[in-house]
């Protein structure tokens, strides 16, 4: 099924979420996978956790590549990410266009004040609250 979806939100939007409760996790690529392939969690002194700096150019093209390989074997996808631009995800596009592709989006949208209670329910803030105001208010 030659079928991408791209899933669309801010940080604690409930992307990750939706792909679970729908058991899709073996279909899905994220950014915040990659980026623990290459690196480990840290922790703060507040106990808060976070995932190490990774340069963001070397993420973008493993994520771009584990695409290509899965589209050349016409592997249903779904790609979880916050794509504030359409330029974020252009490649992607690129590629399903490249590989007959149907592209879909699912965006996840909430109100600040869920946003801001389910980052400070997480374990893994990953995303700290003044950085999910700001991509909020953009």
């Amino acid at each position: 099924m030659k079928e991408l979806v791209l899933v669309k939100g801010l940080p604690c939007s409930g992307k990750s979420s939706i792909i679970e409760d729908n058991n899709l996790e073996d279909f899905a690529i994220s950014k915040d996978k990659v980026r623990l392939l290459l690196a480990s969690t840290i922790t703060d002194a507040d106990n808060n956790i976070s995932i190490a700096p990774v340069n963001e150019k070397i993420i973008h093209d493993l994520m771009r590549i584990l695409l290509e390989v899965r589209m050349k074997a016409g592997i249903f996808t779904i790609i979880e990410g916050i794509f504030e631009k359409p330029s974020s995800y252009a490649d992607y596009m690129k590629l399903a266009k490249k590989y007959g592709y149907k592209v879909y989006e699912y965006n996840c949208t909430v109100p600040l004040n869920t946003l801001l209670e389910r980052q400070e329910k997480r374990t893994d803030k990953f995303i700290p609250a003044d950085v999910i105001v700001k991509k909020y208010l953009a």
